[in-house]
């Protein structure tokens, strides 16, 4: 019995072995890719502390991001510093509207604007998400007044900065800030752990029970 168990768990360690290894990236639900300006955030961006306490640490106009496995992206309203009234919208079609110079204290947690429905391989520049402005200029992924904060350790969570007049020296990228949240729909690796041994459990119960009846017979 010892040692059937102990072939059982060797088998369980070897089945485990990848999603142990993946465990070791937090990239492996989303990737950053294309360009390499990256820089810490603006001194003068009005919601870096936010922004600091989220771990979004680092700043750059040229990635893109790239979703590795099937999932849920949310999107919260984070902060903004503006005179003019800033938008958030969708294909076109405006899903949020600021109110000026309003900061949040619970990122993630209220102030939810938009949910994505993602498949493995999308793009975040593909999912239709721009910013508007009454006065200012508008801005899409690639735009001088679209910019990213993100951890220098990755995660789950990254942010998009809306500098609505850039080109009257306006870069510090927080006239609108927005936070995307991914929740991948794949198992983590400790639920896929969790679950082969449950099944292994069973397995070794049932043939206890098989064992017992032949025994008894």
């Amino acid at each position: 019995m010892k040692s059937s168990f102990k072939k059982l768990f060797g088998i369980i360690l070897v089945a485990c072995a990848p999603f142990f290894t993946g465990a070791a990236n937090a990239s492996t639900s989303f990737t950053f890719v294309g360009g390499d300006s990256v820089s810490g955030i603006p001194g003068n961006n009005n919601v870096g502390n936010i922004l600091t306490t989220l771990g979004l640490t680092e700043f750059t106009t040229a990635r893109d991001v790239q979703f590795n496995s099937n999932g849920t992206l949310d999107l919260f309203f984070l902060g903004s510093e503006s005179g003019f009234i800033n938008t958030v919208e969708i294909n076109g079609e405006t899903v949020f509207t600021e109110d000026p110079d309003g900061l949040t204290e619970t990122p993630f947690v209220t102030d939810f604007i938009f949910s994505f429905n993602i498949n493995s391989g999308d793009l975040l520049s593909g999912l239709g998400l721009s910013f508007g402005s009454n006065r200012g200029t508008p801005a899409a992924f690639g735009d001088a007044g679209f910019g990213q904060f993100f951890s220098p350790v990755e995660g789950n969570r990254f942010a998009l900065g809306f500098g609505d007049n850039t080109g009257g020296g306006d870069a510090d990228f927080d006239d609108l800030v927005v936070g995307l949240q991914f929740t991948s729909a794949v198992p983590e690796p400790a639920t896929w752990l969790m679950m082969i041994f449950g099944f292994a459990l069973v397995g070794l119960q049932v043939r206890r029970r098989g064992r017992a009846s032949l025994e008894l017979s």
